[in-house]
């Protein structure tokens, strides 16, 4: 298996892992959202800060990054994580998903930018079909304003966004894998500040919210193997791949109960995942049967 197919599953596993992030943060209950990102993001550093002191690594040179490596954290990452998990638990969980979960358009858009490829029409197709999808969401909450609810969905979106504009420029910028964790400290801060500002704090009532915090802190390790996926893989392949997230994450909110049923949300949702389906068909399945060992028709 040669490096970029092992990168390739390595973002499959970091996807693997965000599926089930909008199910633990509804799990969690009415936990304030900064003091969730506070926990997750502060604890996950911790524990890395501990594994480096293990290995004998050096703490303050995890730190030593270049400046654009420290612009794409802030902008990328941690405003990314401030609004994605405020519009999570502030919001309509469903639907801030599926916005959310635009980013894998705002990725092959970007990386189309950055690589300075034309677009091809299938990939034009599904990225419509995304975005037209992003608009049915939205009508499923009514006429369009600037208030209420539409605003924390419109964060959502944003937060997509900056997701898809910060995984495109991870293979530009050096960042080590590890290093991520850096950016897990900054969150961490920042939420915790924000919480102490503006939140009341009300921690987990039962084991089982409990559990779903310390799931939902686990899984930043995500992260760490995002930042590797998109250095040595195919940022295209995992950004079509990435479309089915919001299908398995849909489905697992459908089945526990939280997720809301309106023909516009369906259509809506409908539309963002089958952008996988049209987005790029050839490169897909040439990329899955060279990870399977098998040399594509």
């Amino acid at each position: 298996m040669t490096g970029e197919h092992q990168a390739n599953l390595t973002g499959i596993g970091a996807m693997s892992i965000w599926a089930f992030i909008p199910l633990m943060l509804a799990v969690i209950g009415p936990m304030p959202p900064f003091l969730i990102g506070a926990c997750a993001n502060l604890s996950a550093f911790a524990a890395i800060a501990l594994w480096w002191l293990y290995k004998g690594e050096s703490l303050s040179g995890k730190f030593h990054m270049m400046p654009k490596a420290y612009l794409a954290g802030i902008f990328g990452f941690t405003l990314y994580n401030v609004l994605f998990i405020y519009a999570m638990k502030t919001g309509p969980l469903f639907e801030i998903s599926l916005l959310n979960y635009t980013w894998p358009a705002f990725l092959i858009v970007f990386s189309m930018l950055v690589q300075k490829t034309k677009p091809e029409g299938m990939a034009l197709l599904g990225i419509a079909a995304c975005f037209a999808g992003a608009g049915f969401v939205f009508a499923s909450r009514g006429p369009l304003s600037f208030s209420g609810v539409h605003v924390t969905m419109l964060l959502g979106l944003t937060a997509g966004f900056l997701w898809g504009a910060y995984s495109s420029v991870l293979k530009h910028v050096p960042i080590k894998s590890d290093q991520v964790a850096v950016f897990f400290l900054m969150t961490g801060l920042v939420t915790l500040g924000l919480h102490l500002w503006l939140e009341p704090t009300e921690w987990p009532a039962t084991a089982l919210r409990w559990g779903a915090l310390v799931v939902f802190a686990s899984g930043r390790i995500a992260y760490l193997f995002w930042n590797y996926a998109m250095k040595h893989g195919s940022p295209r392949l995992l950004g079509s791949l990435s479309y089915f997230i919001p299908l398995v994450s849909a489905l697992l909110l459908a089945t526990f109960g939280f997720a809301r049923h309106s023909p516009y949300l369906m259509l809506g949702a409908t539309l963002v995942v089958s952008g996988c389906i049209v987005i790029n068909l050839k490169t897909i399945s040439a990329n899955v049967s060279l990870m399977m060992g098998r040399k594509p028709a």
